[in-house]
Formats: structure tokens, sequence, C-alpha cells
């Protein structure tokens, strides 16, 4: 990766045996188009009345000006649409081709759309347009999903549409993968998609669409660099897909018209952030509040997670560029037996002490970084007993379900793990800055450097102190 410029050795780690098959599939279908948590990874969403999905029309067409995304040596990113469905909805062209594990075999069967998958515990169940169901034995008890046999894929029966699946319009193929796990006769949906196909579908679900396009070129780089390390970190890892599809991960919407967006991922094509020869984890928030988090301090650092060591990922100086964020500072009110009810039932989906916690007196900040943002929080009990906890564990406690209360929503959630609480008469009051995790680059911030005439390489550089952009293919 010494040439920026030029296809490097870094293509050879990033060849995939789906290549080929996309290639071909995809000719008619996307003659194509080239063009992988955030505004919105954390859990809130801006409004996305102008970021609808397209009409499959509109769709097919901006998806068949581009040329062939498969080109040699881009990655297939393997993106999980749906985690454990009971039943799954197949449309877009007026028939599909569905395979039983290799792609190398001929259809087992053509089937009328819209088809209704489901699956039992010897065989999947597709339901065609005209009711009738076709059973595909699946394997025996105790496969695994990327087994064969617990593996159909689909593809459309002629070029020239896009695959949907419960009505999302998605520019790759679709792979099925069933379970014997702790969700039996379920199975996970898999979209098999070039990354510069993905990548639209991500920027323009993670930004407002009115925003500046040197915002969307550097939240492309950064969303291709987190969606390919987290790739290589799955494949090490034998699993049969690569990244989320919702706020776990990257937000992804599928097709998307946005030609803003398009046109952010084909001008930084095959662009990464990279740190001592290596794809940088690109983490990124929506507003840091003026105080950056390290990703060492958030997320653990123990075997097969080195990578949140890496140095332009830990905190560095912020101005107040985010101010332009409604959530650069917050209040937020919660009932204090509301709050124990989370705190409890995160623990016991943890499995760790705070299952135990019985009551909530205090809580205060124990620990710093260097710009004096929280990283641990003490809880003290009714009792006088401490509880400590990493200052983004709490975030997600106090944000966790509870089965048998309301939601939360974006009026009462806790925004971020920057903050200080008062307990008075049975009430927690938070009162915060920035919204998300923190590490990385502020998406408000961003826009805020963009509007300023920033350059998405200096964006970039900004907010990831020391790394590199350079060409991953």
């Amino acid at each position: 990766m010494s040439n920026p410029d030029r296809p490097n050795d870094a293509a050879q780690r990033f060849r995939h045996p789906w290549r080929a098959l996309l290639a071909g599939a995809l000719v008619g279908l996307i003659a194509l188009g080239v063009s992988a948590c955030s505004v919105l990874s954390d859990g809130r969403s801006p409004d996305r009345s102008r970021s609808t999905p397209p009409t499959m029309s509109e769709a097919e067409r901006l998806y068949q000006r581009y040329r062939l995304a498969a080109i040699e040596g881009e990655p297939i990113m393997r993106v999980r649409i749906e985690r454990a469905a009971e039943t799954a909805i197949i449309a877009g062209p007026a028939r599909i081709n569905v395979t039983p594990g290799s792609h190398q075999t001929s259809p087992r069967a053509v089937l009328a759309t819209p088809v209704r998958v489901a699956i039992d515990d010897s065989a999947w169940i597709l339901t065609d347009s005209a009711g009738q169901a076709h059973r595909i034995q699946r394997a025996t008890r105790g496969s695994s999903p990327g087994d064969p046999g617990e593996r159909l894929m689909v593809e459309p029966s002629a070029p020239g549409a896009l695959l949907t699946v419960s009505g999302s319009p998605l520019p790759g193929m679709i792979s099925l993968h069933g379970r014997w796990d702790s969700a039996p006769n379920r199975f996970d949906v898999v979209e098999h998609v070039p990354i510069e196909l993905y990548l639209p579908g991500v920027i323009s679900k993670e930004l407002y669409l009115h925003w500046k396009p040197e915002t969307f070129r550097a939240q492309a780089i950064a969303a291709r660099s987190y969606a390919l390390h987290e790739r290589q970190r799955r494949m090490a890892l034998g699993h049969h897909f690569d990244i989320e599809s919702t706020t776990n991960a990257q937000v992804y919407i599928g097709a998307t018209e946005h030609d803003v967006s398009h046109a952010a991922v084909e001008d930084t094509r095959g662009k990464v952030l990279t740190w001592r020869g290596s794809i940088l984890r690109a983490y990124y928030s929506s507003t840091v509040g003026g105080r950056a988090a390290s990703a060492r301090e958030t997320w653990p650092v123990t075997a097969g997670q080195e990578f949140n060591l890496a140095a332009p990922i830990q905190a560095s100086p912020r101005d107040d560029s985010d101010s332009i964020s409604p959530f650069f500072r917050w209040e937020v009110t919660r009932p204090t037996d509301d709050l124990l009810a989370r705190i409890r039932a995160y623990g016991e989906n943890r499995q760790n002490i705070f299952r135990r916690l019985d009551s909530i007196r205090t809580i205060q900040p124990i620990a710093f970084n260097e710009f004096e943002r929280p990283t641990r929080y003490r809880i003290i009990d009714d009792a006088g007993k401490f509880w400590e906890i990493i200052a983004e564990e709490f975030r997600l406690a106090c944000n966790f379900p509870v089965d048998g209360r309301p939601g939360v929503t974006n009026q009462n959630r806790i925004p971020s793990s920057d903050f200080t609480v008062t307990i008075k008469d049975g009430a927690a009051t938070f009162n915060g800055r920035g919204f998300g995790h923190g590490v990385g680059m502020s998406q408000f911030g961003a826009e805020a450097m963009a509007r300023r005439g920033e350059r998405a390489e200096a964006i970039l550089m900004h907010f990831y102190p020391g790394a590199r952009i350079e060409r991953a293919y």
C-alpha cells in the first residue's frame, strides 16, 4: 500500500469466492454502478423524509447507469439483513432462481414472486405467488449456518431487476442461512454485494441528505475502512456474514437513489484509512460534544481485539465544531426505578454483577481521560455498596430494553456516556454532552468542517490523527 494511486498487494487480501459469481449475475442486473457506528449508528435517526427506499424502477435505472462493480480485487460484503427470521418475503423480478449450497450447481427451483420463505426441522419451505409450497431438504441438526445444506442462494432469473427482501430493494444477491442454535427453525438473510454498491446504502442512511459533499466523501472513506476491517475480523472467525445492517455496525438501507452518496463513493473508490500498514477500524459517532473518547477505554483490547489500541482512534483534542448538533449539550430525566430495572436487565443479559443491584442512591464519574471525559462511573446503592462500570457500558445499560416497560425513545434516551447525574425525589437527571460512543469522527463535527470549506482528507486527518489514506484495491 505504498502507492495510493495504484492497486497493490492489499487487493489480494480482499479476494472472495463470491466475486466471480456476482460478476456474472450482475452484468445485466447492474451493468453497473459502483459507486461500509454514527448520525446514526448510535440509535438515533434523523429525518428520513428524503431517504426512503426508491421504487424498483428508479433503483434499477440508477444501478444500471454504472459499470460492472465486481472488478478485480473489489471485496464482496456479506451483509446480514435479517437475523433469526421466521419468514421472509423475496420479490423484485418476476421470477427468482433458488439454489441450495454451492452456486456451481443448477437452480433447484425457479419460482414466481413474491416468494415466502420459512424453514422447519427437515426442509426449507418456499411458497410462490400461486400459493404452491416447494420443499428443499436442509442439513441435519448440528450443522452450522455455513454448511451447504443450510444455505440457499437466491438471484433474479433474468437480469435487470433488484431483489427485494421484505420490501427493501437490494443491489446484491441473497443467501439464506438456516440455524440450529438458540433460534431453531429460523434463518439469517445475508446479502452478498460488492462493497462499492454497499457503501451508498450506508452513507445515505448515516448522514442528513442535505449535508455537504465533502462530509459524504469523508464518511465514505471511514465507512469503507470500518466495513473492511469488520470483514477481515468476521472471516477470521469463520462467520457466514461480515457485517450487520443495523446500529450494531453501520446502518444500511440497501439500494438508494441519492446521487451525492453515489458520487462520494465513486470519488473515493477503494480508499481506506490505515495505521501502520493495516486498515483502521474507523469508528465514528454523531457528536462528541467537545470531548472525544478512546477506543481502548471504551471496548476490550484483549486477544483478538488489539485493534482498539491503534493510536488514531484514541482521544485527541476537539473544539466545539459539533455545537451545530442538537445533542452538543442535553438533559434527560428518568425515574430511578426505570433506570434500576434497565441496569439489572443489562446485568442479567450479560451475566454480570449488576443483575444484583437493588437500589440507586448516587451515580458519580470516578475516572476521566486526558480531556476530562468520564471513562468509569460508580453507582452507590442505599446500603452504601459501590458498583463500578465502564462509561460506554453504563450508557448501554441505561438504555437496555426491559420486558413490560415502554421502549426508550429519542426523548428519554441517554445519548452518550459523558454526563453528570443528580438524583432527587425518585428521579435521575442526566446533564451531558454528545451523542454516541465518542470515538473517532464526529459526524456533526465533520459537517461543520465541510461548511468551513475543509476537504474530506483534512476532516479525516483531524478526527483520526496519524492515520493515512491509502487504496486497498
